[in-house]
């Protein structure tokens, strides 16, 4: 019967915890690297064979400091790539998504400034917005399309914030907007609701394209901002 000797190095028989360690986590990232190259090929496969435009799905919630920050870049992200948003209102996940929600809002309106901070984006706000601005600026969101949405959210999205329903329905009247009733906005949200679920997620400033979800396009877009000057 053969007898194998130990080699030492790195074709050692025993290699140590830490080693082993290591290099599970490289082949682990490096598996999960291909199968995301093969999950993005097939999803552009798919699309191009259905003859489909680049559309990515966008879900904005109005009290959430992350989304207004969000709104801040949307447009310029869709000037900047041929794509097609579709944007949808979200409401606040609940249960165990999120079991402290004020600890959790508190958390969110601090990071939002010091992201801003980071990213030259603004955020000078120490509270959510309150709930009548919420669903004035929720009714105009809904009775706009998808191309009027991404166009007017930033706007939307920072008198949501400074508490501005004068200005929100001044705004309105611009866009001309009719009396659009609560249950109208409702659905809206609730369509919303039922998208994001459906797709597995439930957290708002999400993004999703091609069977991904995306929250790193914030950093993504400010990174490139110098060059769509």
């Amino acid at each position: 019967m053969a007898e194998f000797s130990e080699q030492g190095g790195s074709s050692t028989m025993d290699p140590s915890r830490f080693r082993r360690y290591v290099t599970s986590r490289v082949m682990s990232k490096v598996i999960e690297t291909k199968s995301l190259r093969r999950s993005r090929h097939r999803a552009e496969k798919k699309r191009k064979k259905n003859n489909l435009p680049h559309i990515v799905e966008y879900f904005h919630q109005l009290n959430d400091g992350y989304s207004h920050l969000t709104a801040q870049i949307i447009s310029r992200l869709k000037s900047k790539y041929n794509i097609e948003i579709k944007c949808y209102l979200v409401s606040e996940t609940d249960g165990a998504n999120n079991p402290e929600p004020d600890l959790l809002a508190k958390y969110a309106l601090e990071d939002s400034s010091q992201i801003s901070r980071h990213f030259n984006l603004s955020f000078n706000f120490n509270k959510r917005p309150d709930r009548d601005v919420i669903k004035k600026a929720s009714k105009i969101i809904a009775n706009l399309t998808d191309d009027a949405r991404t166009e007017n959210l930033e706007t939307i999205s920072t008198l949501v914030w400074s508490n501005d329903i004068q200005a929100l329905e001044k705004l309105s009247e611009n866009l001309e907007i009719g009396d659009v009733n609560d249950e109208f906005a409702e659905r809206f949200i609730q369509q919303g609701n039922e998208r994001r679920s459906q797709l597995g997620h439930y957290s708002g400033a999400m993004f999703f394209y091609g069977d991904e979800w995306y929250w790193e396009w914030i950093g993504f877009i400010t990174w490139s901002e110098d060059s769509w000057s």
